[in-house]
């Protein structure tokens, strides 16, 4: 029988979806009895004492996750034969597990005790390093030199793992990201059956898509706890590791496609900041979500206009799939691009700027 046709495969997967719903229920009054708030800085866009170590939770029971994938996997006695020829063949390895535990711990300590940013950066640059043999060989598809494809790896996944960071600023966005790409990858495995070993990246991006789904019922506006560092950098790193691999495969469109506004808003703030030699490391408020707040836009609001561009790139990046064809591979990159110009500019527009617009005109045209 096949993995996705067993009952046991999504009995597991709800069991992990009430075991994270509950933990964190029972957690948030645990942290604040611990005092383990989210301290305001110049970046942040909240008051209160709202907890901040859902990180521990989610992250920890996805590397469990991990684990038991692996052992399970190993046992031989999941999915049909070629499930079994496919699982067993893909890198899961302890050095991942680990090193995702460690960036949480790390991340965490972070939290509640700020540490330098060298000290931060040697974390992620040693750990990028630790996974190095597990990384795909090729993931710009054999047009660069080899090593500067593997350079290009890993630099991606430093730069995605503090994109992912940097972006988790107001009340579910990063949950509904995590959703998006993690489920993305998920149902172009089903759409791209011809590459197989894309499956298991599928069931993996599931299973980030139904925790930080149960994360987002305590997330929403207004939210009751947040990720933190000990949460978002793990989980980038994890993401950035599918996408690398989802590249690998020939699905670059999916890579590109999916993580799209974070890549725009994350990586245009930056340049920016470069260009004008700000210490781009220290907190801020120049990405655009955060200009949308500041003109009066709501956390909800502004999350559940990202939510709905998502969807349009969660249905280019199917289309992209469904044709090998680079004609319509580049046409639905294209409509990302256009969903994503919008939803930008959507956040630069001030909330009453056409009521305003509209007044002017009566009140001229009663004159």
């Amino acid at each position: 029988m096949s993995l996705l046709a067993s009952f046991w495969f999504w009995l597991i997967l709800a069991i992990i979806a009430l075991v994270a719903y509950f933990s964190i229920y029972v957690s948030i009054p645990f942290f604040i009895r611990k005092g383990f708030y989210a301290v305001p800085n110049e970046s942040s866009n909240h008051k209160g004492k709202i907890p901040h170590a859902a990180g521990l939770i989610i992250i920890g029971i996805l590397a469990l996750s991990l684990f038991l994938w692996m052992i399970l996997v190993r046992s031989g006695n999941i999915g049909t034969e070629e499930e079994k020829s496919i699982l067993t063949s893909y890198p899961i390895s302890w050095n991942i597990i680990c090193i995702l535990v460690i960036l949480m711990l790390i991340s965490f300590w972070d939290d509640i005790h700020p540490l330098p940013v060298v000290f931060r950066f040697g974390v992620q640059i040693l750990a990028v390093l630790v996974i190095y043999p597990f990384l795909p060989e090729q993931v710009l598809l054999g047009y660069v030199p080899p090593w500067f494809d593997r350079v290009f790896s890993l630099l991606f996944l430093i730069t995605f793992t503090n994109f992912f960071n940097f972006m988790d600023g107001i009340d579910g966005i990063s949950a509904v990201e995590s959703m998006t790409i993690g489920g993305g990858l998920f149902l172009a495995s089903i759409f791209a059956p011809s590459v197989s070993m894309m499956f298991i990246v599928g069931i993996h991006g599931l299973v980030v898509a139904i925790l930080m789904g149960v994360f987002f019922l305590w997330n929403r506006h207004p939210a009751k706890i947040f990720l933190g560092d000990s949460g978002s950098i793990p989980l980038g790193f994890f993401l950035g590791i599918l996408l690398l691999h989802t590249a690998s495969l020939g699905f670059w469109e999916l890579a590109l496609i999916l993580p799209l506004y974070y890549y725009m808003d994350a990586g245009l703030t930056l340049l920016k900041r470069l260009v004008r030699r700000e210490a781009f490391w220290r907190p801020h408020k120049n990405h655009f979500y955060k200009k949308a707040i500041r003109l009066g836009k709501s956390h909800d609001h502004i999350t559940n206009t990202i939510a709905l561009t998502n969807i349009v790139l969660l249905g280019a990046s199917i289309q992209s799939v469904r044709s090998d064809e680079m004609v319509n591979e580049l046409a639905m990159l294209g409509v990302s691009l256009v969903a994503v110009f919008l939803l930008i500019i959507w956040m630069l527009e001030e909330p009453n700027k056409k009521r305003k617009a509209t007044s002017n005109q009566k009140s001229h045209s009663k004159v």
